[in-house]
């Protein structure tokens, strides 16, 4: 089984812009590296598991394709885990 994080983060992801925290702050000055999307997860090539407004730069930060992807589940129908324009890009 293969299992690539494409994004671990919250609805902002992280860092959030709007935020100087010291965590914040830090992931900023190390490198874009380090900046996390908002949560996806490509298992085997063709089960996504959410499908949020970050899903195309997690899957190309990842050099990942998601041509294969057969299956779609949602974990919830918040925005950062469903956002509905992305249906499009995929048409």
């Amino acid at each position: 089984m293969r299992v690539l994080f494409l994004g671990t983060a919250a609805y902002e992801g992280h860092p959030n812009v709007f935020c100087d925290c010291d965590n914040c702050r830090k992931v900023r000055e190390a490198s874009a590296d380090n900046f996390r999307l908002t949560s996806a997860v490509l298992v085997n090539d063709d089960l996504l598991i959410d499908f949020g407004p970050n899903i195309m730069a997690g899957a190309q930060k990842t050099g990942s394709t998601l041509f294969n992807v057969r299956t779609l589940l949602i974990t919830h129908s918040h925005s950062d885990h469903l956002y509905l324009p992305n249906f499009g890009y995929r048409m």
